[in-house]
């Protein structure tokens, strides 16, 4: 439905949403004309995270150090993007993947999740090689959050891992599949025939076991 996709790719209502069932977010302002940047910066010193509200890739988003800056940064996402968003800096960088497959009910049919080992380079948003790992405590409040949203299918949801405070803060949710769904694939997990079942009403198998510490190396990348 309409709802539940805008409910996960809008950035700003995803951490409204992550409030009300306990996962943990950084602090985050909508920015409009009602909002006081200067207290903002008072309350949360730089350097700050802006990013459009409707986004993907890491798009438009931008970290800023100072209040010129932050005006800048603002000022050039407002004129494509309505309403961007502010959040606290989590510093650390600690950035976790995890996938879901959640049948009609809001069950977790499949809970994946991996370490990241290697990138082609720094700046490098995906990893080229990655290790499949066991499912950590917090993942169970990201289940919640996604039947708080209402998605049903596979879903992905990055965190950050915050150094000061040792929470997993959400950085946002992936309606769709990732482009490393050829992880599962090689592990013999069929998420798009799992999906295809429930989309038709039939019962699918939870998946509650996979083999840690398989390496996953993307032979084009890597």
């Amino acid at each position: 439905d309409y709802q539940v996709v805008l409910n996960a790719v809008d950035k700003y209502r995803a951490v409204q949403l992550a409030g009300e069932v306990g996962v943990p977010c950084p602090r985050s302002y909508l920015y409009d004309d009602n909002l006081e940047l200067d207290s903002v910066v008072e309350r949360e010193g730089f350097p700050l995270v802006i990013k459009p509200r409707f986004t993907s890739g890491g798009r438009g988003m931008a970290i800023v150090k100072n209040l010129s800056e932050l005006k800048l940064h603002l000022a050039k996402i407002s004129a494509t993007h309505k309403n961007p968003l502010i959040q606290e800096y989590v510093p650390g960088g600690d950035v976790s993947s995890v996938q879901f497959v959640l049948d009609r009910n809001g069950e977790a049919r499949f809970v994946f999740h991996k370490k990241r080992v290697r990138k082609l380079r720094l700046t490098a948003r995906f990893c080229t090689v990655s290790e499949s790992a066991m499912i950590e405590p917090y993942v169970t409040n990201l289940i919640e959050l996604l039947r708080r949203v209402g998605w049903w299918g596979a879903c992905g949801i990055e965190t950050i891992l915050d150094p000061r405070d040792g929470m997993h803060k959400l950085m946002e949710i992936n309606p769709r599949y990732p482009p490393q769904i050829w992880n599962r694939m090689e592990l013999g997990i069929n998420e798009p025939l799992m999906c295809l079942k429930i989309a038709q009403g039939e019962p699918v198998e939870t998946i509650r076991d996979y083999p840690p510490g398989v390496l996953f190396v993307s032979p084009m990348d890597d």
